[in-house]
Formats: C-alpha cells, sequence, structure tokens
C-alpha cells in the first residue's frame, strides 16, 4: 500500500495512451503496489492555464503532435 502522492505528469505526452498507462498500472502491481491512499490535489498553476487550441500551430487539430494539456476540475 502506498500511503501517499503518486504523482504522474504527463504534460500532453500522445503516447501515453489508455493502454500504455493500463501497461504502467501492471508494472506498479508487478512491485507490489495494490493500493494507494493519497489525496486528490492540483496546483493553481493547472487550473490558470489558458485553453489550448490544437488548430493553433498548423490548423491540424487531430495530430498527435497538437495535443495539449488537459484541464481538469
Amino acid at each position: 500500500m502506498l500511503q501517499g502522492d503518486l504523482i504522474l505528469k504527463g504534460y500532453g505526452d500522445p503516447k501515453l495512451t489508455l493502454e500504455n498507462f493500463w501497461l504502467l498500472l501492471r508494472k506498479l502491481r508487478a512491485l507490489g503496489l495494490r493500493e494507494i491512499r493519497a489525496i486528490w490535489c492540483r496546483t493553481a498553476a493547472i487550473s490558470k492555464r489558458p485553453r489550448h487550441d490544437p488548430a493553433k500551430f498548423d490548423a491540424e487539430p487531430l495530430r498527435a503532435y497538437n495535443v495539449g494539456r488537459t484541464r481538469c476540475c
């Protein structure tokens, strides 16, 4: 059991797909991690970022390299 913070910083990585995320979770389980007891928190820097426009760079908003950081909460 992890009693503390598990911090994941993706920075809009287009290679962090759902499949790769599940592989990460499998690796954590293989290391013996079964439970995480922590409080979810976010920083003010995350919540105050301007909305990302994926088409601004080259008018190709669906390209993987135009992914922005996810706004949450």
